[in-house]
């Protein structure tokens, strides 16, 4: 069995009234996903702005993760700054993984969480047991 998952940025936030133009207002860099509050009835619960490394198949999460904030942490600055006039907004760095048979490797070095630290993001790993089905 494949061991699948995706390592992603997003900024999420619950002010009802952030649109994809706030965003791109201040980023340089598109989404690879961008979701309104509540376009489809009581969800999803919150707007949010995803950079994605798209689906992964028995990767590496921490080769992944280091290609992912290597092209996030040339706009280091205009997250800071997003971050300056909209404080309410969440940054993190999400991990998902369902393991299989495949075991991967998952490490965070020096500069992913200096990069994380810059931005006021959190690291957010989710690790299900696809096996145990």
């Amino acid at each position: 069995m494949k061991t699948e998952g995706e390592v992603y940025f997003v900024i999420k936030t619950e002010n009802r009234g952030i649109d994809i133009e706030i965003f791109n207002e201040y980023l340089s860099i598109a989404p690879t996903t961008f979701s309104r509050m509540l376009t489809k009835g009581n969800s999803p619960k919150c707007t949010s702005w995803i950079y994605s490394s798209g689906k992964l198949i028995n990767a590496d999460y921490s080769l992944e993760t280091e290609k992912l904030i290597s092209k996030l942490i040339d706009h280091q600055k205009e997250f800071i700054y997003l971050q300056k006039f909209y404080p309410e907004f969440h940054f993190s760095l999400q991990i998902v993984i369902f393991l299989g048979t495949d075991s991967p490797a998952l490490n965070f070095n020096l500069n992913i969480l200096n990069f994380l630290n810059n931005i006021n993001a959190e690291i957010d790993c989710d690790i299900y047991n696809s096996l145990a089905k």
